[in-house]
Formats: C-alpha cells, structure tokens, sequence
C-alpha cells in the first residue's frame, strides 16, 4: 500500500498524467483497500484529483473506505479528501456530509492551509 501511495502520489506531484497507469493501479487499489490507511487513503485522492483523473470504481470504493477510516484521519487529509472529491466533480451529499461532520467536530484541530482546502472543496460543490 506505502508503495502504491507513493508512486501515485509522485507522479500526480510530478504533473505525469499516464491513465493506463492510474486505471491499472485503481484496480489494484480497490482490490486490496484495506491495505491502506486513513493517511494514504488522503494521499489517493489527491494523487487522482490533482491529476483529473476520475475512476468511477476507485471512488466508490475509496468513499466507503473513508467512511469506515474518517475519525482515524489528520486534518490535512480530510481536507485533501473534500478537495479532491470536489476538484473530481464529485458531489456526493451523503458523504460531504459525513466528511463535513467530522471536520465540524474537530475544527479547533485544522489550521490554515487545510480549512482553507476544505472551504474551497465546498464551495465547489455548491455549499454556500
């Protein structure tokens, strides 16, 4: 799972958009999701969104995953994960609220490069 997460997100830090190569790696990841934790789960998202790169089945796994890892993740990667979602289009009530629950509950912890993240994550989508 480290491995995955760091090549991907290399290649998204590097700006190399190769979609083969992140289809292939959905597949992978989706296949051995529990594999991963809440951190590298943050990094995903953002390795797929920073990218544009959207896959339907990873992010339907990765949103059920998160779900179950949310209390277990920093504030930065919950702001990258609401980033990312949002940057990818994705719009999910359900699961911006759950993430906006969360951040709500533990807003004294997130400075400000993180809250601005998720501030501009819901404005996005439409959240005013």
């Amino acid at each position: 799972a480290t491995d995955i997460t760091f090549f991907l997100a290399a290649f998204a830090r590097l700006d190399v958009q190769h979609r083969l190569v992140f289809n292939l790696f959905a597949r992978e990841i989706a296949r051995k999701l529990h594999d991963f934790d809440a951190a590298q789960l943050g990094e995903l998202v953002y390795a797929y969104a920073r990218l544009g790169l959207k896959h339907d089945l990873l992010l339907d796994v990765l949103k059920k995953r998160i779900g179950e890892v949310l209390k277990a993740m920093k504030p930065w990667h919950l702001a990258m994960v609401a980033n990312g979602f949002a940057r990818l289009g994705i719009s999910d009530e359900r699961f911006f609220t759950l993430l906006a629950a969360e951040i709500c509950r533990r807003i004294s912890d997130f400075t400000g490069r993180p809250l601005a993240l998720v501030a501009n994550a819901y404005a996005r989508i439409g959240v005013k």
